[in-house]
């Protein structure tokens, strides 16, 4: 039988493998027009993705903002007398008074350096025994120690504090030297009971410095007037927020430290939110619908629409509450929204904005949380919290874990061996423990008890109050606690009760919706307007009552859009390419069925045309063997035909 995937058309004369393709071709136009489908639901998903990057980017851009770690600093710059290299250099923390500084560097810090005795060979046994003290380290040197054994030993004391080291004069002349690494007049602090540093030639009979190669010195510096000495030439605690490092004695009378506000990171930031908005906003114009050519993968879509107008909203919108003073949006900074979506900045008046308060300039970018009490702090918002005031109800404190001892006499007596006190964490995986001793005092027990869980790393505290013993721990919440075990007889000794010690968590509702307590946080995670909010309770406020405020600045509510739209699962943007993916999988399943159905009527129509074939090749043959059978019967008939 001929086969069903070919049909060979010599009996038609017809091409019935071509005519097969031609039908099956006709019949993939539904295939075609899925696949472009697909192809066009694929190149959208990758639109996506390029959206996705460009608004990460800007939400990074924004949430520098919001946090303004580093975006105004305190620059220092320091001019000399006469153009005389600086003889110092300054650095200024938060806590520096902006101003200027008349700075004079008088001495610098000199470590003490001492020479010893010359000996001929430095490997070779010294034949001195004894110990010596180095800054309260002890060396020990054995007879049968070598010069360089001396130094090795002096080497490794812990701190490094002195350095040991041998200088070749000449042939057969090893000179030993100690350095302190330490600056300042103190100097090395050395002492020879045995002899020892008298022999290495160090200290003389009479305990004085054999040779000092270089003495210790403090360092001088004098500021507005005023003359102070430190031991190193690295001082921190001459000016609040100002470290000075001194680099040499002035020459010319000293120089003039200036002090300034830097906003240069607050500057750049903003920049850096204005171009990541701008990437956004231009990858939106391209999407755009055209007059002609190509449309673009994202033409008209929902998302991306909602999107750029939520975003320009927010970045054309206020970031402070009606009637603050300082800028209240961005066109105040001269950044202003073109023609084309995108914002232009007026550095000239960017620069005048942060000159003339760049605090109120990051403020318009921020998180501006704040509370009615002083005890109650702000600490954080969710991407679900909704800008307003809210009614915060504290209906119970947090508290620590505390196991306080009944009353017993102030001195331990009758001890017996096994009465023991040991606390463990939760968890079981630290403990402290102190074995009981007669005559022991509450006190001093306390004092045993405060020293072996600071030594296992517990943050518990043992102390006595009112003559009786008790133990809390240093953290507050259900969190944090600890265990008493009391071998023996410990329990009557000491008062102390056994079994697990938990603190408690802050309790209390947000505009009547429960909170969840860790400690003293309070956590909003409930749907409603409050969803995401935390709230620290230091001490209970009046009533119970404070009111909790929260607005967010331009920054910060361009980054909670960005996380709506980018969020893993719920954001919008997820979401939508989660549909297009589902789609495209849908019509690849449906071009799968299409094919395989297509393949079956490739076999039927292969089939039907094999039998064609077969029956006009029949007929072929019937009509050969007829014509063959009527040619005989004419030569019966009439004999042989003449030609």
């Amino acid at each position: 039988m001929t086969p069903l995937t070919s049909v060979s058309g010599l009996a038609s004369g017809i091409d019935f493998q071509a005519l097969a393709d031609a039908i099956i071709a006709a019949k993939r136009a539904p295939i075609r027009a899925l696949e472009k489908q697909i192809a066009g639901k694929e190149e959208r998903s990758q639109a996506y993705v390029s959206l996705d990057a460009r608004l990460k980017g800007l939400q990074a851009a924004a949430r520098a903002l919001e946090k303004r770690d580093g975006l105004i600093t305190k620059s220092v710059s320091v001019e000399m007398g006469g153009g005389a290299p600086a003889s110092f250099r300054a650095t200024a923390g938060p806590g520096a008074a902006l101003g200027s500084y008349d700075v004079s560097v008088l001495q610098l810090a000199t470590s003490e350096r001492l020479g010893g005795g010359v000996f001929s060979d430095r490997a070779a046994e010294l034949g001195i025994a004894g110990s010596f003290d180095v800054n309260g380290a002890q060396v020990t040197l054995d007879p049968g120690d070598s010069l360089d054994d001396v130094v090795a030993r002096i080497n490794a004391l812990e701190g490094g504090e002195v350095r040991a080291s041998v200088v070749r004069l000449a042939e057969g002349e090893a000179k030993l030297v100690l350095s302190s690494r330490r600056e300042g007049a103190q100097g090395m602090e050395l002492a020879d009971p045995d002899g020892v540093l008298v022999e290495l030639g160090l200290l003389t009979a009479a305990g004085e410095r054999s040779e000092v190669l270089q003495a210790g010195a403090d360092a001088r510096l004098r500021v507005e007037g005023v003359e102070v000495t430190r031991s190193s030439n690295r001082m921190d605690d001459v000016l609040d927020g100002v470290t000075f490092e001194l680099l040499q004695v002035d020459s010319g009378g000293g120089g003039i430290m200036q002090i300034s506000r830097s906003t240069e990171g607050l500057r750049s930031a903003i920049e850096t939110l204005v171009e990541a908005y701008n990437a956004v906003a231009g990858f939106a114009r391209a999407q755009a619908v055209p007059m002609e050519g190509p449309r673009p993968p994202l033409a008209g879509d929902p998302v991306l629409r909602s999107v750029a107008r939520v975003l320009q909203a927010a970045m054309g919108g206020m970031g402070t509450e009606e009637g603050e003073p300082g800028p209240r949006r961005l066109a105040d900074l001269g950044i202003s929204l073109q023609v084309d979506g995108t914002f232009s900045i007026d550095r000239a008046r960017l620069d005048g904005a942060l000159a003339s308060d760049p605090d109120r300039v990051a403020r318009l970018f921020a998180v501006q949380g704040g509370t009615s009490d002083p005890g109650v702090a702000f600490v954080t918002a969710g991407a679900n919290t909704e800008d307003g005031s809210y009614s915060l109800q504290v209906d119970a404190m947090a508290s620590a874990a505390r196991a306080d001892g009944a009353s017993v006499p102030g001195t331990l007596s009758g001890v017996g061996e096994g009465d023991r006190v040991r606390i463990r964490s939760l968890d079981g995986s630290k403990t402290a423990e102190v074995v009981l001793q007669d005559g022991m005092t509450l006190e001093a027990l306390a004092g045993a008890l405060s020293s072996a869980l600071a030594e296992e790393g517990l943050a518990v505290e043992a102390g006595v109050e009112g003559g009786r013993l008790f133990l809390a721990h240093s953290e507050m919440g259900s969190r944090s606690g600890f265990r008493v075990d009391l071998d023996g007889g410990a329990a009557v000794l000491t008062g102390l009760p056994e079994g697990e010690f938990r603190g408690t968590d802050v309790e209390g509702t947000v505009n009547g919706q429960a909170a969840r307590g860790v400690g003293n946080l309070l956590v909003v995670e409930g749907e409603g307007p409050a969803q995401g909010l935390s709230i620290q309770i230091y001490t209970l406020p009046q009533g119970g009552e404070a009111v909790v405020s929260l607005r967010r600045g331009i920054g910060a509510q361009v980054r909670r859009l960005v996380t709506r739209v980018t969020g893993d699962g719920s954001g919008s943007l997820n979401q939508a390419r989660d549909r297009l993916q589902q789609a495209a999988d849908r019509m690849r399943s449906r071009v799968e069925t299409i094919a395989d159905r297509l393949d079956v009527q490739r076999d039927e129509l292969n089939r039907r045309f094999a039998a064609v074939e077969e029956a006009i090749s029949r007929a072929q043959s019937q009509g050969t063997y007829l014509a063959a059978q009527l040619d005989q019967i004419g030569r019966f008939q009439y004999g042989p035909r003449r030609r």
